[in-house]
């Protein structure tokens, strides 16, 4: 399967060569769900709304100011383990897009390649963008969580 990562406006434009594909959006809070071309070859779709909040003690101070975080969690990423448990026997293309497509959306992707024993495509994610370390690090904590909790095995 190939992991495509982008910004909202990749997302609003992308298009593939009649593969079948699905989609992972994740968005600021508030903010409304990206405008996906009509395909008859995107296959599914899963959206979240997750703040970048990269490290635990960020997540802190603003809950300490009384702001709601709203960071990528647990069940977030259980549900991209479940959507992608569905969507893989049927797709080609996995697009994996955030606001500016450098953060959250690699930390996914790089959490997926990891989880598929490809340690080359997993690097490369981290050489060409900067994955966000909190949405990786909650990405392979629920995979192995979810794996062993799993009736099918994840």
């Amino acid at each position: 399967m190939r992991l495509i990562t982008g910004s909202r406006e990749k997302a609003e434009t992308f298009k593939t060569e009649g593969e079948f594909w699905a989609a992972i959006c994740l968005r600021d809070p508030g903010t409304p769900k990206p405008r996906l071309l009509p395909d008859l070859t995107r296959v599914g779709r899963h959206d979240l709304e997750c703040s970048d909040w990269r490290f635990d003690h960020e997540l802190i101070a603003v809950a300490t100011a009384g702001i709601d975080p709203c960071p990528f969690t647990a069940e977030m990423a259980k549900g991209i383990w479940e959507f992608l448990t569905v969507m893989t026997p049927h797709i080609e293309t996995l697009l994996i897009t955030c606001e500016a497509g450098v953060s959250r959306s690699p930390g996914v992707a790089a959490a997926i390649a990891r989880t598929q024993g490809d340690f080359v495509r997993e690097m490369q994610f981290w050489e060409r963008t900067v994955p966000n370390p909190l949405v990786y690090r909650v990405m392979l904590e629920t995979r192995t969580q979810w794996s062993s909790a799993s009736p099918q095995g994840g």
